[in-house]
């Protein structure tokens, strides 16, 4: 009986894996940003509203943006 659920509980971890591995692999892929976009992030980042200036440090953050450094730097100093 023990190698009748072995064989589907197996064949399920693999295929999560693959899965998984998919995903990991598409969300690197759709990491590009437009011009426009950092735009956006960069006036957020000057922004006088707090909520706002922190969802786009968060954004920043993973994105790994290094357009951006001058408006990190300004918020840093303000």
């Amino acid at each position: 009986m023990n190698k009748y659920i072995l064989v589907p509980v197996i064949l399920f971890v693999l295929a999560a894996e693959g899965i998984s591995y998919a995903q990991k692999k598409s969300t690197f892929a759709n990491n590009k940003i437009g011009k426009k976009a950092v735009a956006n992030l960069v006036m957020a980042l000057m922004s006088d509203n707090t909520g706002l200036r922190n969802s786009a440090l968060d954004l920043v953050r993973g994105c790994g943006l290094d357009e951006v450094v001058d408006a990190l730097i300004y918020t840093l100093k303000n």
